[in-house]
């Protein structure tokens, strides 16, 4: 079996890391709610592992479960939730952060703060700042694409062209 040959500390954070690996994947292209969840879920799974987790590393945990439950449940009953939402759920509650958390020893606060600083450079790396935290359904550039440009076509009723913005076209 593959398991034997893994070092005992990898095979005691599999839960964990493959708690992360599917938040990884669902985020790949936007911040998901069902990231949150996930994520939420191998935190409190390494807490439990912990001998005695500060109380301050457990309310983060606690509020990561509630943000995540309710992110989930929001999810299945397809209803929208607010950026601020998702600006929560990227920054503290990320595949990146929570892997931080869970895999350096460096410390919650510390795993935040490094993970926030990545993401913040990915963001302008990637465009600037409009895509510092993105929520759509949509791959960040395709939404910036619709955003910026518009389609013109002929209006048979007034006799000319006219250009309608693609955010009009496309469902947001």
């Amino acid at each position: 079996m593959i398991l034997q040959y893994l070092p005992p500390s990898v095979i005691r954070a599999l839960p964990e890391l493959a708690l992360i690996a599917i938040g990884f994947v669902v985020e790949w292209h936007y911040v998901s709610r069902i990231t949150v969840f996930t994520n939420s879920m191998a935190l409190a799974t390494h807490t439990a592992s912990l001998s005695d987790p500060s109380a301050l590393f457990t309310a983060y945990v606690e509020f990561g479960i509630v943000l995540g439950l309710y992110g989930f449940i929001q999810y299945i009953r397809e209803e929208s939730i607010g950026q601020p939402y998702y600006v929560t759920a990227y920054y503290l509650y990320s595949s990146m952060t929570v892997g931080l958390i869970i895999f350096l020893p460096v410390g919650a606060f510390a795993a935040v703060v490094l993970a926030t600083v990545a993401h913040i450079g990915m963001a302008v790396w990637r465009g600037g700042v409009s895509s510092w935290v993105y929520s759509g359904p949509r791959p960040f550039e395709v939404t910036y694409f619709i955003n910026q440009n518009s389609i013109r076509y002929p209006d048979h009723e007034i006799g000319r062209w006219v250009s309608v913005p693609l955010t009009e076209v496309f469902d947001r």
